[in-house]
């Protein structure tokens, strides 16, 4: 499905297997060497995102958001949508799809979204969400994996716009698409 962005509201579909963003692995810096007995450490640790492909899939949604992203960045609250659709295990092929309930936790994928989005520069940052709404389901069979991404500033100082008409309008868009 292609991008779109109508009346302020932004709709992207990123294509690819969603990463959760969540735990952090601790790595104790330390200088000198082990093998001579030297090895001293400086008391810094240093945090690394734990899940594999996560800076990969960052950048993905980063890149799809840019050529979208409002110039300046919206300022006052948001509403984001996230459809995320997960790969389809192979032991339901010919079987009904059922409801995506295991991992990975749909507020950790949503953790690296919305960095994403401030990376974009979409918005200052992603406190500004103050309305979100997050739905994880498994493909059918032969759907694409990715997520679906609508950002909708919450209200036009200018025309009083309200937020909910304007998603429901980008959300036509984008099933026009499908």
């Amino acid at each position: 499905m292609p991008s779109e962005q109508a009346e302020g509201v932004i709709t992207v579909w990123v294509p690819g297997v969603a990463r959760p963003q969540g735990s952090k692995n601790g790595i104790a810096i330390a200088r000198g060497s082990k093998a001579k007995g030297t090895r001293v450490y400086t008391g810094k640790v240093v945090l690394l995102d734990s899940a594999k492909g996560l800076d990969e899939w960052r950048k993905a949604v980063r890149d799809e958001l840019i050529p979208w992203a409002p110039t300046p960045p919206f300022a006052g609250g948001v509403m984001i949508e996230i459809w995320f659709v997960m790969p389809r295990p192979k032991y339901l092929n010919g079987k009904p799809t059922p409801r995506a309930t295991k991992r990975p936790d749909a507020d950790k994928l949503l953790r690296a979204v919305m960095d994403a989005v401030t990376f974009a520069h979409v918005w200052h940052d992603d406190s500004q969400a103050t309305r979100i709404v997050v739905d994880k389901v498994i493909a059918e069979q032969g759907e694409t994996p990715g997520c679906l991404i609508t950002v909708t500033p919450l209200s036009d100082p200018l025309t009083g716009t309200d937020a909910l008409t304007t998603f429901a309008r980008a959300l036509a868009i984008a099933q026009e698409d499908t």
